[in-house]
């Protein structure tokens, strides 16, 4: 009887390890996380922004916005670099290496895309905001070709020209953001 329950044990014994060497293979197969970033020039100064958790990344969301129309949006968050760059497609569906072309309108219902830049400005609660809405310094241009997306991870292109959302500026009525490139931006934590 001791020689059958020895046998017994010893059995489970290799039958354990021998799972536990099957888990860790499975462990090594594991896709090795890629980190996403976002460049470009912004009024033509060199900008990269790489993602390094919540005051640094670059990221995207699927969602509805105030008019529940479903939006694609590419968001950059630079505290470091001292700008903020969110980016909207409204369609229901991406597809890939179409080149998505801002179409303006004084009508935000009726957009088709969205570019919001801003930048900090020297306090906390002091920030400078450019977009869409406003006209008044020419019409804002945009495009944006998403260039890879596998449902978690998306890469393309941005390029913008957003204006002042305040009347009456005489400086930095603009903003340009040119050759814009953003690399496997992370699907947003909650999306």
């Amino acid at each position: 009887m001791k020689t059958l329950l020895k046998i017994i044990f010893c059995l489970t014994l290799f039958s354990c390890s021998s799972s536990d060497d099957d888990a860790s293979s499975n462990n090594s197969e594991k896709p090795v996380k890629t980190d996403g970033y976002f460049q470009a020039k912004i009024e033509g100064v060199d900008k990269k922004v790489e993602n390094k958790g919540k005051t640094h990344y670059v990221e995207w969301r699927k969602s509805k916005d105030s008019q529940n129309r479903d939006y694609y949006g590419i968001f950059v968050h630079a505290n470091d670099q001292g700008f903020y760059l969110d980016c909207k497609i409204y369609t229901d569906n991406i597809e890939v290496n179409r080149e998505y072309v801002y179409v303006h309108t004084n009508n935000p219902a009726a957009m088709n895309m969205d570019f919001n830049y801003s930048e900090p400005c020297g306090t906390p609660t002091c920030t400078s905001y450019w977009g869409c809405s406003n006209n008044t310094y020419g019409n804002p241009t945009g495009k944006i070709t998403i260039t890879s997306f596998d449902g978690k991870n998306m890469s393309g292109k941005i390029e913008a020209k957003v204006n002042h959302q305040q009347y009456g500026m005489t400086t930095n009525q603009t903003r340009t953001i040119s050759g814009g490139v953003f690399s496997n931006a992370e699907m947003a934590a909650g999306n």
